[in-house]
């Protein structure tokens, strides 16, 4: 699962597409700092995942540097161009609006979308996938417990995880409309202590491979080392 990411500000995504079309690694000043404990600012989509509890406001504009996604935010992702080989970027929201539910759906299991229950994500996983740029994405923690500042109960511990060799972490999604989801799949071995599910992470050399045809090549994310701190 994945129910929360700090995003990146969409001028410093189309600089880094730009990067990745060149070939470049991705600099360090290309992305925006990531503060030492990305809780605040956030920006809160229509549910807050970590309290769990509906909010009703509208999906804000474009975040500001640092500023946390949960679902029903709105979000820069990288899509293929029309040109062949271009990249371009897109502002879609987090989740896809369903009518058996008030709330968006915003993962896709990888076994779901490739089996035989997964008719609502099989032509969109097919033709319409993007990747997320993140500066990190949370889980919450198995056993370990904190306490909320916000309502000061006990809640379970947030742990957010990052590339260790890219100031940015990608995270593979599929979108329809205006609406995108992130790929889920098993935990490989940094994220199997704290999560049963992972976003499906992507390398910044792997974006190529992730928007053409050959993408199941990468659902297999076993060897994608992570770092991972308390939140």
């Amino acid at each position: 699962m994945c129910g929360r990411f700090t995003m990146i500000p969409r001028e410093a995504v189309e600089r880094i597409v730009r990067e990745v079309e060149a070939g470049l690694p991705i600099g360090e000043d290309e992305v925006p700092v990531q503060p030492e404990r990305p809780v605040a600012p956030r920006q809160l989509g229509l549910f807050d995942a970590q309290e769990d509890v509906p909010l009703l406001h509208e999906p804000s504009s474009l975040p500001a540097a640092g500023a946390d996604a949960f679902p029903g935010a709105r979000v820069s992702v990288v899509v293929p161009g029309f040109d062949a080989g271009r990249l371009a970027v897109a502002d879609l929201n987090w989740g896809y609006p369903v009518t058996w539910s008030k709330r968006p759906v915003f993962n896709t299991r990888v076994d779901t979308a490739t089996g035989p229950r997964g008719e609502m994500w099989r032509e969109s996983l097919a033709r319409r996938r993007c990747a997320v740029p993140t500066l990190g994405f949370f889980e919450p923690h198995k056993t370990v417990r904190s306490v909320s500042p916000k309502t000061g109960r006990e809640v379970k511990a947030q742990c957010a995880f990052t590339l260790p060799e890219s100031p940015v972490t990608f995270l593979a999604g599929i979108y329809e409309d205006d609406h995108f989801s992130i790929m889920t799949c098993e935990p490989n071995r940094w994220v199997n202590d704290v999560h049963d599910r992972m976003p499906l992470v992507l390398r910044p050399s792997e974006l190529e491979a992730w928007l053409g045809p050959r993408y199941a090549d990468l659902f297999d994310r076993r060897d994608v080392e992570l770092a991972c701190r308390m939140a």
